[in-house]
């Protein structure tokens, strides 16, 4: 599979749904490895030192390429491990691990803000 990369890129929800495994196999990867070093980090976290600073600075540039990756494909990290794309008029949301495009939000509201795709195409009233 070819996939382009769009940084600054307007999505239709096709689209999204189209690029969202590549992004949930990108983001499975990194929250575990994440994950695994975070653990690490807790067993050691009282004895402070080099070896958790090192192991803090690791933890951060996973964290980065994550990010770096997301936004070559054209989504905007919004959160650890939760990704918007543009549509134009909002964001669709997702977060690890929907299967799915399923919320969008607004440009000035954030994740706690977001709704279902059926209900943001609802008439208000």
């Amino acid at each position: 599979m070819l996939i382009e990369l769009r940084p600054n890129k307007l999505f239709t929800l096709n689209e999204v749904r189209e690029l969202l495994p590549v992004i949930v196999k990108i983001t499975k990867t990194y929250k575990q490895a994440t994950d695994l070093k975070m653990q690490y980090l807790e067993q050691i976290a009282f004895t402070g030192g080099d070896k958790t600073r090192a192991l803090e600075a690791e933890i951060d540039a996973l964290i980065g390429e994550w990010k770096q990756k997301i936004v070559k494909l054209g989504g905007k990290p919004a959160g650890l491990w939760i990704v918007d794309f543009d549509s134009g008029s909002s964001y669709y949301c997702w977060k690890y691990p929907e299967e799915d495009i399923l919320f969008t939000h607004g440009y000035l509201e954030g994740f706690t803000s977001r709704m279902t795709i059926e209900q943001s195409a609802l008439p208000f009233s």
